[in-house]
């Protein structure tokens, strides 16, 4: 297991994380149901997030692309994490 993924894979990394990604979220205003679900299930869905982190069973979810302009002109393209526990994931790394 790679130093990043073990790092991941630590409750206490995913829950820390996690509190982040809600806040930013509901200060932004984007909390929508998948976040919400999350929310409701959290300490479990923390727990087996870490451990198909641990075991290699975990695989991201899709992700939502974007297209932002640059400064300079053109479109940078984007892969937004549309799932809590692929931004749980990466936040934790």
């Amino acid at each position: 297991m790679g130093e990043l993924l073990a790092r991941a894979a630590r409750q206490q990394a995913l829950l820390d994380a996690w509190e982040e990604i809600h806040d930013d979220a509901r200060d932004n205003a984007r909390l929508d149901v998948r976040y919400e679900e999350f929310e409701r299930h959290a300490a479990r869905r923390l727990a087996e997030l870490s451990d198909a982190l641990l075991t290699g069973t975990w695989r991201p979810h899709p992700v939502n692309p974007v297209r932002i302009p640059k400064p300079g002109g053109g479109l940078r393209k984007l892969a937004v994490p549309t799932d809590p526990s692929n931004r749980g994931v990466a936040s934790a790394a």
